[in-house]
């Protein structure tokens, strides 16, 4: 061995200071450069996992909130759905109600209409009673007028040819 350390001019001593000085560098390497840099890519790791952990969070949310959208969507649709039926049996309700009030309206007035037609009719009537009670009478006194008149002309020749 010693042959070999003087065939490539080794120096114990400078072999020695720097075995020493390459323990130095590794122990400040160690100390300041690789603990640092684990530290830092375990926290860089830390925060890539909490980052998918909140992506897979976020995506069952928007999972769990779409399944709510949709539901409170369907839930709207039936809410709005009963509403168009209740609103269409309450206007059935008021149209049967406007019909019915209507017909008993049209029922009223046919019949103020038939007592009105009644009543003209007894009016009519009695007017032409009492018009042809009076034609009636100029007819009988028109023809006691006459009558009258025959007579005094038949008393008046029957007074003539007797005097």
């Amino acid at each position: 061995m010693e042959q070999i350390v003087t065939t490539f001019g080794i120096n114990s001593k400078l072999l020695v200071i720097q075995v020493i000085n390459f323990g130095i560098l590794l122990f400040l390497l160690h100390r300041f450069l690789y603990r640092p840099l684990l530290k830092l890519m375990n926290e860089r790791q830390e925060k890539i996992e909490q980052g998918l952990s909140d992506a897979k969070n976020a995506s069952a949310e928007l999972a769990d909130a779409s399944a709510k959208h949709a539901e409170m969507v369907a839930q709207a649709k039936d809410e709005a759905r009963e509403i168009v039926d209740k609103a269409i049996a309450a206007s059935e309700k008021m149209k049967d109600g406007i019909l019915r009030e209507a017909e008993e309206k049209s029922r009223e007035i046919l019949s103020a209409a038939e007592k009105q037609a009644q009543e003209e009719t007894r009016r009519v009537v009695e007017e032409a009673k009492k018009e042809v009670g009076a034609f009636a009478i100029l007819a009988v006194e028109k023809i006691l007028h006459e009558k009258v008149g025959e007579q005094e002309e038949r008393h008046h020749i029957k007074k003539a040819i007797h005097e």
